[in-house]
């Protein structure tokens, strides 16, 4: 399904906040892409299960984290200079039909680095609302 996705970065280190993607995107279940605001050609995949949260970004710099339920996670960081491996900690998630938030940190010699609430708002297009509506004479 098509929906409108706003998603906002909380950096609770420093105490600002992002819109990171306010645009289209695709749900499928528990599947959300969308592409960045500022930067069109990065692709973002988020999955957004029960026990675990997968938030893939394609970009020159891509990432995959995984935030697990009860335990720690791992963030894979490629870039042009390889790989880097940081632990991740998930505290705390909630995720209805029109939010999901997650709050998290990225780990570096068990110091946090990143420390985030991530919130995406979304809305079905209307469009796909009434899609099946428009073939019926």
């Amino acid at each position: 399904m098509r929906v409108h996705v706003k998603f906002t970065q909380y950096d609770l280190l420093e105490n600002r906040s992002s819109v990171i993607a306010d645009g289209n995107g695709i749900l499928s279940g528990n599947r959300l892409l969308y592409p960045e605001k500022e930067n069109p050609s990065c692709r973002n995949e988020i999955l957004f299960e029960e026990e675990r949260i997968v938030l893939k970004r394609s970009a020159d710099v891509s990432s995959e984290t995984q935030l697990l339920k009860g335990k720690p996670g791992m963030a894979r960081v490629t870039s042009p200079y390889g790989e880097m491996f940081l632990e991740t900690m998930l505290e705390r998630f909630c995720r209805s039909e029109s939010v999901w938030e997650a709050v998290y940190r990225i780990l570096s010699d068990g110091e946090p680095v990143v420390y985030q609430r991530l919130v995406w708002e979304i809305t079905p297009l209307e469009d796909d609302l009434h899609a099946g509506m428009k073939n019926i004479d």
